[in-house]
């Protein structure tokens, strides 16, 4: 017998879809988040350890969105009754990847013939493989003006599918030098794709003049739905800095570059230690949005939690100070609204930082649309009827991210029930025996249905985090 809630989600689901259809890129960047991990996980168990350099699953599983995206709208895709994209999205996917596989394979042609006996050379293959450019013409026009007539001799045999010993054969030497000139050519064109690794970024998403005179993007650090971030070097002041760039897709969105300007507006404003800081942003020629921020060297809550199970000690000792920075936010007005892992880095010196303001709002603000990342959504972030955005809505999403720290090998649902009994029987069931009654009865209170029923500042929550 079907249960009532799951006809619930489904309704819930289908809404979603038929939103995202029309082009709502919040129902889009919901859809993105519900799935993407699962994707990214069932892509990257897929790809093959000699394909991992020439490309990775996000850009795999961004691709998948895009096709699900574009044949949603123009009605060339079935969705099921069910609202369950999973089997759908899975096969774009896969396709995507199969795609992908065989389009390097093509690139490589008889490459693998050599792979064996070049494994004594030691050379570990970059992200852009020095293999694959040996058949582009333009690098190997700049290559071989750089080695000996013997060594052209020998990467030309090489690019026409001879093996070692063929080659040493013919040109009389040993297959030792024929080896040394293949390292000495991979070398070479390491090299190369060293010193074009920058003009290659920075010419992918151009920034307005002015700026490229002042930033040098040097690499794509995140990409989301609605932004690529860039590591990039002020110029100027020689400091490292993050660009966030509006994806092309959404420059004349106007929600969207809402959104963006206040996040903008926001971080360039804020001032709270432990928020990453906005420099300020602009706009391209072509109506791109850009914001300079911080740039942070570490990496986010969600990498920190495949570590092996914490106590409850250090469960406390890292969520004290993202108390800490949110109640400062709150303080002056701002609540998150999509507080989760992935927007949590911590830096070298274990410092964390808060970033990603795109659905932040001020306390005053009134919202009828839905926004944030669906697992870490409090009630009120869906349905109005549960009371307005509050500082609370923050508080259930680091209710949520603690009670996956006791229990991070297990996969979260989507949305929690909305009856208490069922949420303490969910918060005891992950916790198990690794958090004391306090702790247990902290995140029930945290994970409360109703707002007013929840801790009411992140300044209580972080006083009995420390106590």
């Amino acid at each position: 017998m079907r249960h009532p809630s799951d006809e619930t989600n489904a309704s819930q689901s289908r809404t979603l879809i038929q939103s995202a259809k029309q082009g709502n890129p919040l129902a889009q960047h919901d859809l993105h988040d519900r799935y993407c991990k699962r994707l990214l996980r069932l892509i990257r168990a897929r790809i093959r350890n000699s394909l991992q350099s020439r490309f990775d699953a996000e850009d795999v599983v961004n691709s998948a969105f895009r096709s699900f995206f574009s044949g949603l709208s123009n009605d060339r895709l079935t969705v099921p009754p069910s609202g369950d994209l999973w089997p759908l999205l899975a096969q774009i996917s896969i396709h995507k990847l199969h795609r992908r596989t065989k389009h390097h394979r093509r690139r490589r042609r008889d490459a693998d013939i050599e792979e064996s006996s070049n494994a004594d050379l030691a050379v570990q293959p970059s992200r852009n493989d020095p293999d694959a450019a040996m058949i582009i013409g333009d690098e190997l026009a700049w290559l071989q003006p750089k080695l000996s007539p013997h060594g052209t001799e020998i990467i030309n045999r090489i690019l026409d599918g001879w093996t070692h010993p063929q080659i040493a054969q013919q040109l009389g030497c040993s297959a030792r030098t024929v080896r040394r000139s293949v390292c000495e050519a991979r070398r070479l064109l390491q090299y190369r794709f060293d010193q074009l690794a920058d003009k290659r970024i920075s010419t992918a998403n151009r920034l307005p003049e002015r700026t490229l005179d002042r930033y040098l993007l040097r690499r794509c650090i995140g990409t989301g739905v609605f932004a690529k971030v860039y590591l990039a070097l002020d110029k100027e002041t020689g400091r490292d800095v993050a660009i966030k760039y509006l994806r092309k897709k959404w420059h004349a969105n106007q929600r969207v570059r809402q959104l963006f300007a206040r996040e903008t507006n926001i971080l360039s404003n804020i001032q709270v230690a432990g928020v990453v800081e906005g420099y300020g942003g602009g706009e391209s020629p072509d109506g791109g949005q850009f914001l300079v921020m911080r740039y942070v060297d570490g990496s986010s809550m969600e990498t920190q939690s495949k570590q092996p199970v914490p106590t409850e000690t250090e469960v406390r000792s890292t969520f004290a100070p993202l108390l800490r920075i949110l109640a400062q936010v709150h303080e002056r007005g701002i609540i998150h609204c999509d507080i989760k892992p992935e927007n949590v880095i911590v830096d070298r010196r274990q410092q964390l930082w808060l970033t990603d303001f795109g659905f932040a709002c001020d306390q005053t603000d009134t919202r009828s649309t839905i926004t944030g990342t669906p697992a870490y959504m409090a009630p009120e972030q869906t349905d109005p009827f549960f009371g307005p955005i509050t500082p609370a809505t923050d508080l259930y999403a680091v209710g949520i991210m603690m009670v996956e720290a006791f229990s991070p090998q297990t996969t979260s649902p989507r949305r929690l029930s909305l009856d208490p009994q069922k949420t303490r029987d969910y918060v005891r069931s992950r916790v198990g025996n690794s958090a004391s009654v306090e702790m247990t009865e902290l995140l029930e209170q945290l994970l409360q249905t109703r707002p007013g029923e929840r801790l009411q500042s992140a300044t209580q929550v972080f006083t009995r985090l420390v106590a």
